[in-house]
């Protein structure tokens, strides 16, 4: 992993990384394991020897002024991580054989690219329950978040952490 997988991951949102431009809009996600080998990186300086210091108070803050994030909800597919929340080299956990999760994924996307909507719309019904005087009432639907175009966000995979 080298801080060039910062900058090949920009370039992936939209063509020549026209997407990535607005540093106010774009963050980078990434999984644990990532997160504490970005902190190792030579670029990476403290304010002790860097006007601008991407570490504060021992926390990675930005990197060539995008904002820097760590997840460790990231590889997660279930409570008991026996696989360590990494991923296959393809960018998936793999359950089955957990030796396989070895590497580190970085993500880069656009804040204002994104928004909550409807995945299905809310159903409603009511039954009547006359014994008990009651009427039980069900509602269902889908909300998650929806991207405005297939550039909002990119993904490197594969890391070696």
């Amino acid at each position: 992993m080298s801080e060039n997988d910062y900058v090949e991951t920009l370039k992936l949102m939209g063509l020549g990384g026209k997407n990535a431009l607005d540093k106010a809009q774009v963050a980078f996600v990434m999984d644990l394991y990532t997160y504490w080998k970005s902190k190792q990186l030579a670029v990476v300086k403290t304010g002790d020897v860097f006007s601008a210091p991407q570490i504060e108070g021992g926390e990675l803050v930005k990197l060539w002024g995008y904002a820097v994030y760590g997840s460790a909800h990231m590889h997660r597919a279930n409570q008991d991580a026996i696989y360590g929340l990494k991923a296959n080299s393809a960018g998936k956990v793999d359950l089955d054989t957990p030796a396989n999760n070895t590497t580190g994924s970085l993500v880069a996307f656009r804040r204002d690219q994104w928004m909550l909507g409807y995945k299905r719309q809310m159903t409603f019904e009511t039954t009547r329950y006359a014994n008990a005087d009651a009427t039980e009432i069900v509602a269902l639907m889908r909300v998650g978040l929806i991207n405005h175009d297939n550039e909002a966000s990119a993904i490197t995979y594969g890391l070696v952490v």
